[in-house]
C-alpha cells in the first residue's frame, strides 16, 4: 500500500512539474510571439548593425541590439502598414520622395522583416562590449545569443568609460575609467578591471565578442581597483608590463586622482598585487601634478640595443625603458621635441642648428604635440612646413586634429598604423613610429560622441588584415538624444585593411638618384635619404585608371600616380540626390551629371524640374533650376563625394543652402583633394639616363623634361624628414 501511495505521489509530482513547465513554455512562446522582429543588416557582410534607429512619425523609437535585432511591440500598430524612419551612423538606405531614409513595414506578431543598409564608412560596427542588455532584443525574440551574453550579473555594469589593455600573465588585462553601477549615481570611480583569455589559446572570436571576467567586490559589482586617500576621481593614464628589481614582470599603472575640473590632487605609479587583485600605490610623483591626465596605449619597441615603451596619444610623444625603476623616475623619460634640451614649453626656446629646427628625444624637456606646434606657427616661431605633424584628410586635403588614440605595428600593411579621433575616427599609417605622418582617411563617424579609440593588436586576425578598435559611445556633445543602454559604454569596430578606401599616398624617398618607398628601404638606406620627393601610391594599390611608374634601371614598378586631367568634370559625373533647404516646394530630387565634348550637363530625373545654363567654373558648378514657374540659381562645390552650395531665387532677396549626395557611384576622392602636382620624366641629353621630377623641381642643366606630365602625385608638405627608422616592434619585454 505504501509503495502504491509513493508511486501515486511521484506521478503527481512529475505531472505538476511538466504542467508547470508547459505553462512556462507557453508563456515564453506567447511572450516571444508578441513581438515583430526587425533585423537591420549590413548589406555586404549580412551581419547585424548595432545602434540602428527606427522611428514612427509619432516619435516611437527603437534601437537595434548588438545582433541588429529590434523587438517591435506596439499593440495598436500590428497588422497595419507603417512608415518608419531609419538611420544608423555610418550606414544608409535609399531615400524616399521627401528625401528621408525610410521603409514601410507591416508589423505582425511572430513575423520578421529585414532592412539591409549600405555601409558608407570603412569601419564595421560589431557590438557593444559593456553594459546590460547587449543582446536584449534578440533574447526577447527567443533567438539564440552568445553564451556569455547572460553573464551581466558579474560586474553589474550599466556604463563604462575608456579602455586600457595589456597582455599580463597570459591574459588580456583590461582597465576602464568611471563605471556606473545599479545602486547609486556614484558608481565605481576608482577604475574597474577585468580579463579575457588570449584568442590564440581560447578560441574567442573578436568578430562575435567575449565574456569579460570582471574583478568584483562582495556585492558582485566591479571592485575599485585602487584605493587612495582623499577626494576625487581616480583614472589611469596607462598600464604596462615592466621588470622589477628582481627581474620579475609586474603590471604597473600611471594614476591620477583628479577633481571635477580635471585638476590633479595626486599623481604617481601603482603596481598590481596578484593576490589582492588590485593596484597598490607605489610612488607619488609631484613633478607630474602640472600635467593633465592623458589616456595612453603604450607601444613596445626596440631601438638599437634598448627597449622602450612609446607613449603616443595626441602625438604627445614620450618614451621610457620598461623597468619599474625607470617608469617611476621622471628624469628617465625622453620626449620628442624641438625645444632646447632642459627647457619647458612656457620658455618657447626652439633648438636650431644652421637655421634648421633640431628634433629629437630629449630628457627633462616638454614634448611638442599638435596643439603646441599650432601655437608656435601662430606666434611666428615656426614655419608651417617645419612642423613634424602635418595630418591631413586625404579626401579633402584639409588639415585635421588627431585627438587621442593609439599607434601599433601592423604586419599586413607593413606599417605603423594610427587610430585616433573624437566623434570622427581616423586611420593613418607611417614607415616609422615618428612618421612621416601625413595623410589620414575617415573610417567612422558619429552623431553622438565617440572618444578614446583603442586598437587591440592582440585581437588582430589574418596577420593583421582585420584590426579591432573600441571607444566610448556617449551623448556628451552632439545633436542626437541619449541612446538607451549604449550610452556611456564601449562599442567595438572592425576594420579590413585590404579595403580600397584605405589606400593612402605614401612618401617616396630620394636617395642616390633613386626613388624608393618605405618598405624597400634597408636600415642603412635611411642615412642616404636626401629628401621626400613627393607622395604616391604603392604600385600594388593602383586602380585600373591610375598609372604605374617604373624604375628606369630595373624596370620594376616603384609607385603609382593619378591620370592627369585638365578639368574637374569627372569629379561631378554620376547620379546625385539633391536636397534644397527650402520647404515651400518639393525640395528633393535626383539629377544625373555628365559631360559632352568637355561641357557639363545636368539633367533632372523629374520632369517638373527644368535645368539650364549648366557650367563649370574652376572647381565649382553653376546651373539654373525652374520649378513650378519659379526660377532659382544654384552654385556648389564637390568635396569628398558631397556637393555643398548656395541658391538664390530670381527676382527676390531669398536664398539658402543646398547639398548633393553621390548615389552609388563613388569616386576615389584623393584624386581631387587639391594637393596634387604634375610629375615629369627627365632625360639626360648626353647619356640618355632618365629620372622623375615634379613641376616644383628645378630643371637640372643637361637634362630635358618631357612636354606632358606622365602622372599626378601628391605634394610633400614637410621641410624635414622626421623618422625613427631604428624602432622595431616587440611583442613582449622578454
Amino acid at each position: 500500500m505504501r509503495h502504491r501511495n509513493l508511486t501515486m505521489i511521484m506521478k503527481y509530482k512529475i505531472f505538476n512539474i511538466f504542467f508547470f513547465l508547459a505553462i512556462l513554455l507557453g508563456f515564453s512562446c506567447r511572450q516571444q510571439n508578441d513581438y515583430f522582429q526587425i533585423e537591420v543588416l549590413d548589406s555586404v557582410t549580412k551581419r547585424g548593425i548595432p545602434i540602428a534607429k527606427i522611428s514612427n512619425i509619432n516619435g516611437i523609437t527603437y534601437y537595434s541590439d548588438s545582433y541588429g535585432n529590434i523587438a517591435y511591440h506596439e499593440q495598436e500598430a500590428m497588422g497595419r502598414d507603417l512608415y518608419f524612419l531609419v538611420s544608423a551612423e555610418g550606414y544608409k538606405i535609399p531615400k524616399d520622395d521627401t528625401g528621408r531614409q525610410s521603409v514601410v513595414l507591416t508589423p505582425n506578431k511572430g513575423k520578421k522583416a529585414i532592412i539591409f543598409m549600405e555601409r558608407i564608412q570603412p569601419a564595421e560596427r560589431l557590438y557593444r562590449m559593456t553594459g546590460m542588455g547587449i543582446y536584449r532584443d534578440t533574447e526577447l525574440l527567443g533567438l539564440k545569443v552568445p553564451s556569455f551574453a547572460t553573464y551581466w550579473d558579474r560586474g553589474q555594469v550599466l556604463g563604462q568609460d575608456s579602455n586600457l589593455g595589456s597582455i599580463y600573465k597570459n591574459k588580456i588585462f583590461f582597465i576602464w575609467g568611471d563605471t556606473f553601477l545599479p545602486t547609486s549615481y556614484h558608481g565605481n570611480f576608482s577604475v574597474a578591471g577585468g580579463t579575457i583569455p588570449l584568442p590564440s589559446e581560447s578560441g574567442i572570436d573578436p568578430d562575435v565578442g567575449f565574456e569579460i571576467d570582471y574583478f568584483v567586490d562582495q556585492n558582485n559589482h566591479t571592485k575599485k581597483m585602487i584605493h587612495l586617500v582623499g577626494p576625487g576621481y581616480i583614472w589611469f593614464d596607462w598600464i604596462m608590463v615592466v621588470k622589477d628589481q628582481k627581474n620579475q614582470e609586474v603590471l604597473a599603472a600611471k594614476y591620477a586622482r583628479v577633481n571635477a575640473l580635471f585638476g590633479n590632487y595626486e599623481r604617481g605609479i601603482a603596481v598590481f598585487n596578484d593576490q589582492k587583485e588590485e593596484f597598490e600605490k607605489r610612488t607619488e610623483i609631484s613633478e607630474w601634478l602640472t600635467a593633465p591626465h592623458l589616456t595612453q596605449h603604450p607601444l613596445l619597441t626596440k631601438s638599437g640595443n634598448d627597449s622602450y615603451f612609446y607613449l603616443t596619444s595626441q602625438f604627445n610623444f614620450s618614451r621610457v625603458q620598461p623597468s619599474l625603476t625607470h617608469i617611476e623616475d621622471p628624469n628617465q623619460y625622453e620626449y620628442f621635441t624641438c625645444l632646447v634640451p632642459g627647457s619647458h614649453w612656457a620658455e618657447r626656446k626652439l633648438e636650431r642648428k644652421n637655421g634648421q629646427l633640431v628634433y629629437g628625444w630629449k630628457q627633462n624637456t616638454d614634448a611638442i604635440d599638435e596643439q603646441k606646434q599650432k601655437i608656435l606657427i601662430e606666434e611666428g616661431l615656426m614655419k608651417p612646413e617645419e612642423g613634424w605633424l602635418q595630418l591631413m584628410d586625404v579626401a579633402t586635403g584639409q588639415p585635421i586634429t588627431s585627438f587621442r588614440g593609439s599607434v601599433f605595428w601592423n604586419e599586413f600593411r607593413q606599417k605603423w598604423i594610427l587610430i585616433s579621433g573624437a566623434q570622427t575616427i581616423w586611420y593613418s599609417e607611417a614607415d616609422t613610429p615618428l612618421g612621416p605622418w601625413h595623410y589620414a582617411v575617415k573610417v567612422a563617424d558619429h552623431h553622438n560622441y565617440f572618444y578614446n579609440p583603442h586598437q587591440h593588436p592582440y585581437l588582430d586576425k589574418e596577420n593583421g588584415r582585420f584590426i579591432y578598435f573600441e571607444g566610448t559611445y556617449t551623448k556628451f556633445i552632439g545633436p542626437d538624444p541619449q541612446v538607451p543602454r549604449y550610452d556611456y559604454n564601449q562599442v567595438m569596430y572592425r576594420l579590413d585593411l585590404s579595403d580600397d578606401r584605405l589606400r593612402l599616398p605614401a612618401p617616396i624617398y630620394e636617395l642616390d638618384g633613386a626613388l624608393k618607398m618605405g618598405h624597400e628601404l634597408l636600415p642603412e638606406d635611411w642615412e642616404s635619404i636626401s629628401r621626400v620627393a613627393f607622395y604616391a601610391l604603392a604600385p600594388e594599390q593602383a586602380a585600373p585608371d591610375q598609372i604605374k611608374i617604373f624604375d628606369p634601371k630595373t624596370g620594376l614598378a616603384v609607385f603609382a600616380g593619378e591620370t592627369p586631367y585638365e578639368s574637374l568634370i569627372s569629379a561631378y559625373e554620376g547620379s546625385w540626390e539633391i536636397q534644397i533647404d527650402y520647404v515651400s516646394f518639393e525640395n528633393f530630387f535626383q539629377v544625373v551629371i555628365s559631360s559632352d565634348q568637355g561641357k557639363i550637363e545636368v539633367n533632372a530625373k523629374k520632369l517638373k524640374f527644368e535645368i539650364s545654363k549648366e557650367r563649370l567654373v574652376g572647381d565649382s558648378i553653376y546651373f539654373s533650376l525652374r520649378h513650378e514657374g519659379v526660377k532659382f540659381h544654384l552654385q556648389g562645390k564637390v568635396i569628398a563625394g558631397e556637393i555643398m552650395g548656395t541658391w538664390r531665387q530670381e527676382g527676390f532677396d531669398l536664398g539658402g543652402k543646398w547639398s548633393g549626395d553621390q548615389l552609388n557611384n563613388y569616386g576615389w576622392w584623393p584624386k581631387y583633394n587639391g594637393r596634387l602636382i604634375k610629375l615629369y620624366e627627365a632625360s639626360n641629353v648626353k647619356t640618355g639616363d632618365k629620372m622623375y621630377q615634379t613641376e616644383a623641381d628645378e630643371v637640372i642643366q643637361g637634362w630635358k623634361r618631357s612636354k606632358a606630365p606622365i602622372c599626378l602625385v601628391w605634394k610633400n608638405p614637410f621641410e624635414y624628414l622626421i623618422a625613427d627608422p631604428q624602432a622595431r616592434p616587440m611583442a613582449t619585454i622578454n
